[in-house]
């Protein structure tokens, strides 16, 4: 399986899985629905630790997008599948997020004309 299809496996997993990850209004609680964004999404994504750091990769309107895509139970659409895959698509990462150790990022620009 390559990194994207995985990626879009992923996507219609949580599209599938949506009405649980909804997020649901905590009576009295004041946190707006921007508060909680990265942490949400990072709950929704599954990643933990020092991976929520991966969400840096994407700006704070693909965040949004992405949230609202893996939370609406809709069909995941090739831009959900790509702002996944800017996450987590990269080989050291995706590893990490399979629970594979960690692989060092040795790759060098011509390593990446002869393989893709």
């Amino acid at each position: 399986m390559n990194r994207r299809l995985f990626c879009q496996s992923l996507a219609m997993t949580l599209a599938t899985l949506s009405s649980s990850l909804r997020a649901s209004p905590v009576p009295g609680s004041m946190q707006t629905a921007s508060a909680q964004g990265p942490d949400r999404l990072a709950q929704v994504l599954g990643l933990k630790g020092g991976e929520t750091v991966w969400l840096n990769d994407l700006s704070t309107r693909e965040r949004s997008a992405l949230l609202a895509a893996l939370t609406s139970g809709a069909a995941p659409t090739p831009a959900t599948i790509n702002l996944i895959y800017k996450v987590i698509g990269r080989r050291e990462r995706l590893f990490t997020y399979v629970g594979y150790p960690p692989l060092p990022n040795r790759l060098t620009a011509c390593d990446g004309l002869i393989r893709e």
